[in-house]
């Protein structure tokens, strides 16, 4: 097994940032727009079944290693089809960043993507599939990695389940529906240098805090295990220990 990666969070995406976001095989009333919303329940989806291109243009040329599709359907309707994301510095010479040949007959959670980094204006997401497409949201940009691991005791896969209960007027349990399950995430960095929290932590904290972001606790061996997530208690605490600083972070998504 390849050595674990280190913690990262992907906020900074280019999509949220970039000139146009266009794709001619989108329904009317979910337009590519919505592939840059960090509110998963807004989808872009396909206007019919078949080839799609999205093209991405971010007005200035942008450094990327990383693409993540997340919350989608792609594995229903592309199963032995294709995608690929490419890039381009004048919008039509292109270069392959990513290929994926054939998808698994069903979903993966999230498909993930980093590579060497890549330059470049133009951005061009295509695949083709059987069926009607969704997807929730790209990311394309750089991760800000943490420079040291987790404290002891992070578990990745701790959820909770979000119940709806009905009793009798006796108190006798009638039934219960689960309304959905919370993933919640107690992770604690004890020995954060002052110069990448002040160059990295604080602009994340500044610049996008209150919105949700992705996070991967182990990108190299678990890729599928990239969440979209939310401070739990948007609260800001550093302290010094005594020359490193100290962070704990509660994040909380639907599991």
């Amino acid at each position: 097994m390849t050595a674990n990666a280190k913690p990262t969070i992907y906020w900074d995406n280019l999509l949220c940032k970039a000139q146009s976001i266009t794709c001619d095989n989108s329904a009317s009333d979910h337009p590519a727009q919505y592939l840059a919303d960090w509110r998963e329940y807004l989808k872009w989806r396909s206007s019919t079944a078949g080839y799609a291109e999205i093209k991405i243009d971010l007005g200035e040329a942008q450094e990327v290693d990383t693409i993540i599709i997340y919350g989608h359907n792609l594995g229903e309707v592309n199963a032995g089809r294709y995608l690929h994301t490419n890039y381009s510095d004048n919008g039509w010479a292109w270069r392959e960043f990513e290929d994926i040949h054939s998808f698994p007959s069903s979903n993966d959670p999230v498909i993930f993507h980093k590579d060497s980094p890549v330059s470049a204006r133009y951005w061009l997401v295509v695949f083709s599939g059987t069926d009607i497409a969704e997807i929730s949201l790209i990311f394309l940009g750089k991760g800000m990695e943490f420079p040291c691991y987790a404290e002891a005791g992070f578990d990745p896969n701790r959820q909770e389940l979000v119940l709806e209960r009905v009793r009798s007027e006796r108190g006798y349990l009638l039934g219960t529906t689960i309304n959905y399950r919370r993933r919640r995430m107690t992770i604690n960095f004890p020995y954060l240098p002052d110069s990448w929290v002040r160059d990295n932590f604080l602009r994340f904290w500044q610049e996008h805090i209150p919105k949700p972001f992705l996070f991967s606790w182990d990108r190299e061996n678990h890729p599928e295990e990239t969440y979209l997530v939310e401070l739990a208690e948007p609260r800001l605490e550093l302290p010094y220990n005594p020359i490193y600083r100290s962070l704990q972070l509660e994040l909380e998504g639907r599991g």
